[in-house]
Formats: C-alpha cells, structure tokens, sequence
C-alpha cells in the first residue's frame, strides 16, 4: 500500500505524450471516479467534529492507490477537469510525475481562487515535491499566496522566513495573513511566544484585531507555553460577539484556568452542544457534572463524542442498548431513541467516586498515558483538540495540523506519545 505524504514512486508510463482527459480509457476512468469519491469522503471527515482515525486512514490509503494509477498514466484532464476533486487530482498528478510545466501549473493553480484550496491540498499530500517549489518567491510576488504558504509550511514543518513572519503578522489589513501566520507560529514552541505576545500584552491593539486573528494569537501562545495567552483569552470574551466566543473558549477548555468553567458554563445556556463539547474535554468534576444537562437539549447523535471523552462510552440511551467506543447507533439498527440524562448524571456520579482525580478523560482520571491512547484515534475538531491537549500534556510542541495527512499525523504523534501510533489506529474499531 502506498504510503501517504512520502515520496511516492512513479513507474514511467510506456506512452511519450500524457493521456488527455478523452483519450483515458474505462479504468482510468473507474481509478478517476473513485480518486474523486475518496476526495470528497476525507474533506467531509476534516470537517466534521468527531471521526474515527482509522475510517480516514483507510479513506487515504485508497485515494492514494487511485492517485498512483492515474500519475502512471500522466492523467492531468488538461482543461477538461473543473471540478474540486479533479482540480486536486490533476495537481497531485502533475507533481508526481513531474512533468514539464509542473511549478507553471502549480502557480496557476494557487493564483486562482476557484483551485487554490485543492492544490493546497496535493501539495500537503506531496511533501518532497512541494518543497522543491520557489515558495518563498511565491510569497513575495505573489499576495493572494501568503496565507495559503503559511498553511502549507505549517503542515510540512518548513520553516518560515522571519521577514514573511514580520510582514503577515504586522499587516493589520490582511487578518487572513495574520491568522494563517498565527496557526503556523502554533506549531513552532516557545521560540513564537514573542510573536503571539505583540499582539495580547498590547490591550489597544489587541481589541482592535480581528476576532478571528485575536483568538489564533491565543491559541498560538497557548501551545508554545505561555500562560499568559489563556489570561488574554478570558479578558476577550467580554470584547466579542456571541458567534465569536467559541474559538476563545476553545484556548480555555485545554487550560487549567480558574475561569474557563464558568464561561463554558454560561455559554452553555444558549450554545449547549458546542459547550457540551468543550466541558467533556475539560474534563473537570464540575464541567462533568454540568453535561447531563447539557446533553439533554442536543440532538442525541451530535453529542455521541461527550460520552466518549467523559465516560469512555456512548451516551446511554432510552429504548435501546449501548454501543462500543466508535460505533453509532446506525451501525446497529437500533432507533437512536434520546439520551437518558438521569442514567448519565448517575454513571458520572459513580465514576468520579472511584478517585479524587481534578481532571478526567474517558472515565479515567487524566493522564499521559490516556491522552496517549485517545488522540490517535480520533480526527476532526476535536480530534485536533486532544491532540493539542496531549502536546500540553506532554509539554512538547504540537508539529500536528488539521491539514496533515494521516501517515505524517501518526510520525508526528509518535513523537508526542513516544510509540508507534499506526497499529493503534488501524485496531481502534
């Protein structure tokens, strides 16, 4: 099985000129359609909240061998490919089989607005390649690009010219910039503090930035080891609208500070999924105790992941049985019936009995060794969280994106956890 974002092989294909998109006959066709299907598949899991790990490893796995058959046959659609995942194909294959006006086409591709997400996409998947490409160069003449590079170095753990640092974080004019160098500043520890901190020890400026850009400063301080971040992140609840206190509160579920319960409490009162969310993975005993209450006004199968990360099990249910770690109650033919908050405040109750533990994870007191087995089982939002909770945890600096791709997520995570994480996930069902 090929292996994703590593140099992948690429057997020369016995014709001298590419195949166009007409000439591709019935099995390019299948390998274009399933590429195409596969694509869709993993960019709904990134985007959902919580997904098990192994479904997208697998998702990935098969795009991959689907993608090597078409760069075999230098399947690019030449013009004739417009739509999302064709856009992404014909960027990998051009990559991988390197051809002649690869770096022109690449260009082309991330200058235009309507590919430029899907060719950011090959490119994560195509590591060697990618940064074989004038980046830099790219950056400077180029200024739609730079919030696009920054994702990109991000995810390859390149390391970014202080000069593009300096720019994109000084040019209030583009927050997009700022937030993309914000997330990268992310992933690059205590060395970015001083960066994260002109923008939140300057009150006056920091009210007057973005929301979005405000709340990446924090969560960048925050994973490069800098209390103060959190702080920050409590004084700007007050100064943003409701539709921009999540993002803060995300900095605060992962902190210890002594104010993050009460505000995921009192946004619970108007937003109880996404508080329901945040509280489990807080873990305290009294975020725990505020979920059966919580829950109770969400839909049942958007809360499925608050039993997992507080209980270590599904949610128990009226009028059926419950189900095992990662399985729905679709996967077993049981009407999913509504969650039995009376069983769940009990079954809470007697967890948190067992051991005087602050903080709890999966039903157990919180740990190394259980953040450990968690994260890597787990992709999507909040899977990004407890991977981000882990590198905390561990004090060790999170190199992971949401960007990543599953094989350079799990090198990444073994760095974090200190084990192979591979097995872990392909027996997480």
């Amino acid at each position: 099985m090929p292996q994703l974002s590593q140099p992948l092989a690429v057997p020369a294909y016995p014709r001298d000129e590419p195949l166009a998109a007409s000439q591709t006959d019935a099995r390019l066709e299948q390998h274009l359609e399933q590429a195409g299907r596969l694509y869709r598949q993993r960019w709904a899991y990134r985007g959902a909240w919580w997904v098990e790990a192994r479904k997208l490893r697998l998702t990935e796995a098969h795009l991959c061998t689907h993608l090597l058959a078409l760069t075999n046959a230098r399947c690019t659609g030449e013009d004739a490919w417009t739509t999302p995942s064709e856009l992404f194909i014909g960027a990998v294959v051009r990559l991988l089989a390197d051809t002649p006006d690869k770096t022109d086409q690449v260009l082309d591709g991330l200058l235009s607005a309507r590919s430029r997400a899907e060719v950011m996409e090959a490119l994560c998947l195509c590591g060697e390649q990618a940064a074989q490409l004038p980046l830099v160069d790219w950056y400077w003449a180029h200024a739609p690009l730079r919030a696009s590079l920054f994702q990109l170095w991000a995810s390859l753990d390149i390391q970014a010219p202080e000069a593009c640092l300096i720019a994109a974080l000084s040019d209030a004019q583009s927050p997009a910039d700022q937030l993309a160098a914000l997330d990268y500043l992310a992933t690059r520890g205590a060395a970015a503090v001083t960066h994260c901190r002109s923008f939140y020890d300057d009150r006056g400026r920091f009210a007057e930035v973005h929301p979005q850009v405000a709340s990446a400063a924090c969560r960048a301080g925050l994973l490069c080891g800098d209390t103060r971040a959190v702080d920050a992140a409590v004084g700007s609840l007050e100064l943003v609208g409701d539709a921009q206190r999540e993002s803060f509160l995300r900095v605060l579920a992962l902190s210890d500070h002594r104010h993050a319960l009460s505000a995921l409490r009192q946004y619970g009162e108007r937003h109880p999924l996404e508080s329901a969310r945040l509280l489990a993975l807080h873990g305290s005993r009294q975020a725990l105790l505020c979920l059966p209450d919580m829950v109770s006004r969400c839909d049942p199968d958007d809360v499925e992941s608050v039993g997992f990360l507080a209980m270590g099990k599904a949610l128990p249910r009226r009028s059926r049985s419950n189900t095992g770690l990662f399985r729905r109650p679709a996967d077993t033919g049981q009407s999913a019936g509504t969650v039995d908050a009376d069983a769940f405040a009990a079954t809470l109750k007697t967890q948190l009995a067992k051991a005087s533990a602050s903080r709890w994870l999966a039903g157990e007191p919180l740990s190394l060794a259980m953040l450990g087995w968690l994260a890597p089982r787990v992709v999507g939002q909040g899977g990004q969280l407890l991977v981000e909770r882990l590198a905390l945890q561990a004090r060790k600096v999170c190199r992971i994106t949401a960007r990543d791709w599953m094989t350079r997520r799990e090198r990444r995570l073994q760095t974090l956890t200190g084990k192979s994480v591979a097995g872990m996930v392909r027996s997480s069902a």
